[in-house]
């Protein structure tokens, strides 16, 4: 072989295997979020599927997801008013005097903030370039 055919072939190579990581990428975070998802699932409704079933002798695949769902809404919702906003506020101020749970708790709240909160961080989509373009 000559060296121009060593060298296109190795380009080639090198082009499959960018192409390979890029769909990695791409793949990676969408199967992974769906798998914890799944998981996530499962394991938030087996918390409450055996009480159910045990009450009503009927098992309803996804029931305890519902029930701890509307249970999430429910204490969002209370605690919207104002008294309870300030006994969350009191709660909140008791943790971040914990020593220990200080740690936890501050991490923990700062993160979900973030993403969802009234300090909300991260507003704009970014596109980020993963491979240096190759220059011929």
């Amino acid at each position: 072989m000559s060296k121009r055919a060593t060298r296109t072939q190795s380009l080639t190579v090198k082009k499959i295997f960018r192409y390979f990581i890029q769909g990695i990428i791409i793949l990676a975070p969408i199967g992974i979020t769906a798998y914890v998802l799944y998981w996530l699932f499962e394991r938030v409704d087996g918390i409450l599927r055996p009480a159910v079933y045990a009450i009503t002798k009927v098992n309803i695949p996804g029931i305890g997801f519902v029930i701890i769902l509307l249970f999430v809404i429910l204490v969002g919702w209370i605690s919207s008013s104002f008294l309870m906003g300030s006994a969350i506020n009191f709660f909140d101020q008791l943790m971040e005097r914990t020593p220990g749970v200080k740690f936890i708790y501050s991490s923990t709240k700062d993160f979900f903030e973030a993403f969802a909160g009234d300090k909300k961080r991260f507003n704009k989509a970014v596109l980020a370039s993963v491979f240096l373009r190759m220059r011929k």
